[in-house]
């Protein structure tokens, strides 16, 4: 898969890598809470390798050769607010 980073992606300190691994394995990317539906972000929930609940947030864009790929714009720890939804996505992760 093919990522893109904003700079305030990497706001709190976590690797990349971690991101990635969240990204590619969470197995859906879910609307954030309160966020209107024409709203293109995609949320995902997952653990990194270590084991570290994270959020990853991105949105969706496309290259003039119709190649997808995804713009991660916002990654850290797991808050309190999407808890019920990690637990509820655990069953589609890969």
């Amino acid at each position: 898969m093919r990522i893109s980073w904003t700079h305030a992606s990497r706001r709190h300190w976590v690797a990349r890598s971690d991101a990635r691994f969240v990204a590619e394995h969470c197995g859906a990317g879910l609307a954030p809470s309160g966020v209107q539906v024409s709203d293109d972000r995609l949320l995902h929930l997952g653990d990194d390798p270590s084991g570290t609940a994270l959020e990853v947030v991105s949105v969706e864009m496309e290259v003039d050769t119709d190649e997808e790929y995804l713009r991660v714009m916002h990654v850290m720890e797991l808050r309190s607010k999407y808890r019920d939804r990690y637990e509820e996505g655990k069953q589609w992760r890969v």
